[in-house]
């Protein structure tokens, strides 16, 4: 489902490893546990925004995806973010974009607890 999108990396390793730096072990790991809840809060702004029919609330909850993928170096999921806000046309190639951004926050959480879980190791 992913297609072209698999293309574009999951991660910015090196603003990931910016932010560490910055805001040290402890710190870093309690950010990257937010992850799941803010994307998913995203989603779900963008999946209500369909629901009422209404694409300038999907484009606005997109730009608010983009702004929280961003932060937490989320390139791939910030992208899509980007692309529903700037260039998807209609409700419906918004929509056949969830899927994509599901999986994509799902695979980008998945490689985020692995990188909290090795800084505990």
């Amino acid at each position: 489902m992913l297609t072209g999108w698999a293309r574009i990396p999951l991660l910015d390793e090196p603003q990931i490893e910016m932010i560490r730096a910055a805001l040290g072990d402890d710190d870093f790991r309690a950010m990257y546990a937010e992850f799941p809840r803010a994307a998913r809060k995203a989603a779900g702004s963008i999946e209500m925004a369909l629901r009422r029919s209404n694409i300038d609330q999907a484009r606005a909850a997109a730009h608010g995806m983009n702004g929280v993928a961003s932060s937490f170096g989320a390139e791939r999921l910030a992208r899509l973010a980007s692309f529903i806000e700037l260039e998807a046309d209609s409700l419906t190639a918004v929509s056949q974009l969830m899927d994509v951004l599901t999986e994509t926050i799902d695979e980008t959480d998945s490689i985020l607890r692995k990188e909290r879980q090795a800084i505990e190791a």
